[in-house]
């Protein structure tokens, strides 16, 4: 089960842009983001991802004090793949 806080939700100005920019935070750590199929198990909120799509994601995020030293940040690329498998790559 996914940790996530905020889904990849885009940035104001660049929907329909290339590459399209997402903001992201998650409690989970970067091998469970880059595990083929993480964001298949969420609902994209009416904004879905492509292979244009870029992530700046907050990961091992602290809900209990905002964010903590052990806060991860990397950009991230998506590859989606002929059977709609959603896969991350750290930029």
């Amino acid at each position: 089960m996914t940790r996530i806080v905020t889904p990849p939700t885009p940035i104001i100005g660049t929907t329909g842009c290339i590459p399209d920019l997402r903001f992201m935070a998650t409690q989970d750590n970067y091998d469970a983001v880059t595990t083929p199929g993480y964001l298949n198990e969420i609902t994209m909120e009416g904004f879905p991802l492509s292979n244009n799509s870029i992530i700046m994601m907050f990961y091992n995020y602290s809900l209990q004090n905002g964010g903590s030293v052990d806060n991860g940040f990397d950009f991230f690329s998506v590859a989606i793949d002929g059977n709609g498998v959603i896969t991350l790559a750290g930029w």
